[in-house]
């Protein structure tokens, strides 16, 4: 099994990286021989797409199985938002190929985003970031675009994928390098509220995550 890291980050959070090395049909044969019947891929048809979504998949069944919680598979919501069938906790996925992630939580809504640094953030930059992020960033810093956009992506799916703007419901109101933390906020319902988040670099990527 290529999980290539496993952090437990409270008694109540719990994270894992799948380094994809197998075909899509080792991925098949392994998925047919768990007790749980759906491979819930309908509308993946990208090759590299149902690599990633079979690695978060085995990657959240690592995790249930590290913490002794009941697993039986993975549905998805209408705005592609996993869950566990059974509603047993909390979950969010990403992936950057090779590299799948899976966070769980056991008591209340989580969000995680693995991404790597690229000139494309440079270019979407004033698609995402607004006027109160701008002294976060030096030039075109690529590590800090990245980790202001994965912030802001694990605030997206820690809310459900639905109702907020990157821009302008989230601001992201400092990094702690040291610390490696984020601190932010974020209009959601019309209410403002304050979010913490965690990362660490994996090999050329930054994995923010939600506490």
């Amino acid at each position: 099994m290529p999980v290539v890291l496993t952090k437990r980050i409270s008694e109540d959070e719990i994270l894992a990286i799948w380094e994809i090395t197998e075909s899509y049909e080792e991925f098949e044969e392994r998925l047919h021989r768990t007790p749980w019947i759906d491979n819930g891929q309908e509308g993946t048809i990208h090759p590299i797409k149902r690599l990633e979504y079979l690695a978060c998949r085995f990657a959240t069944e690592h995790l249930a199985g590290a913490i002794n919680i009941p697993f039986h598979g993975v549905y998805k919501d209408f705005h592609g938002k996993p869950h566990p069938k059974g509603d047993e906790f909390f979950l969010s996925w990403s992936h950057a190929y090779p590299y799948a992630v899976s966070c769980i939580h056991l008591k209340k809504p989580v969000g995680i985003d693995i991404e790597r640094p690229r000139e494309q953030l440079v270019r979407a930059s004033s698609k995402y970031m607004n006027d109160e992020e701008t002294s976060l960033v030096e030039g075109n810093n690529l590590d800090q675009l990245c980790l202001i956009w994965a912030a802001k992506e694990a605030i997206f799916k820690m809310n459900g994928r639905s109702g907020l703007s990157l821009k302008d419901d989230i601001t992201i109101e400092s990094i702690e390098n040291t610390k490696k933390k984020v601190l932010s906020k974020a209009n959601i319902n019309g209410s403002i509220k304050k979010i913490s988040l965690d990362f660490f670099r994996m090999k050329e990527n930054w994995v923010v995550y939600t506490r």
